[in-house]
C-alpha cells in the first residue's frame, strides 16, 4: 500500500491562496474612490512656471477672500466669499471637492455683486474638508485662490484654516 504524500498538492494550495489573495487584494484598491487624482495633472506640471507667475501676479493685486458661511439653501451648499480689495463686480469660475470623495468635482461660475459679495452654489451638503480653488477677474486683473476648509455644513460661521 502506498503512503500519502501531501506535498505537491500543497504547493498548489498555496499557488492559489496567493493568487486568490492578490485578486481580492487588487479588486479592492482598484475600486477605492477616496484616492486622489488631478485631471490634467501632466499638462498642469508642464505649465507651472506659467501658473507661478499667475500666483504672484493674483498676490500683488491685494485681493483677500473672507469666508462669511455656509448656509445649505434647497439642499445646496452655498458658500459665501467676502472679497476685499476689489470694488466693483467680479466674474470667475470655481472648482469645489470633499477630501474624502476627490474625483467627484463640483464646478461653477460665482455669483457676485458690486459689494463685494461672492456665493458658490455646491450641488452637496457633505461636512468636512474641501478643497476649494477659485479664479476671478475683473477687466485684465485675474485673482487666483486656493483654500482648505473645514465645512460643517449648514452652520455659521465656517472655520478658516490655511494647512
Amino acid at each position: 500500500m502506498r503512503r500519502f504524500f501531501p506535498w505537491p498538492g500543497l504547493i498548489f494550495v498555496f499557488i492559489g491562496t496567493t493568487v486568490v489573495v492578490q485578486s481580492a487584494t487588487l479588486f479592492y484598491a482598484l475600486g477605492d474612490d477616496s484616492f486622489a487624482v488631478v485631471p490634467d495633472y501632466d499638462a498642469k506640471a508642464d505649465a507651472w512656471d506659467q501658473h507661478t507667475a499667475d500666483a504672484q501676479a493674483s498676490r500683488a493685486l491685494g485681493w483677500s477672500l473672507i469666508l462669511l458661511g455656509s448656509p445649505v439653501i434647497n439642499g445646496v451648499m452655498a458658500l459665501e466669499f467676502e472679497l476685499e480689495g476689489a470694488p466693483g463686480d467680479v466674474i470667475g469660475g470655481w472648482t469645489a471637492y470633499h477630501n474624502a470623495k476627490p474625483q467627484q468635482r463640483f464646478t461653477g461660475t460665482v455669483r457676485s455683486d458690486n459689494q463685494g459679495h461672492i456665493t458658490l452654489d455646491i450641488g452637496a451638503t457633505r461636512p468636512g474638508w474641501w478643497q476649494i480653488e477659485l479664479e476671478l477677474s475683473r477687466g485684465q486683473d485675474r485673482f487666483l485662490h486656493q483654500d482648505k476648509l473645514w465645512l460643517p455644513v449648514g452652520s455659521e460661521p465656517v472655520q478658516e484654516t490655511n494647512p
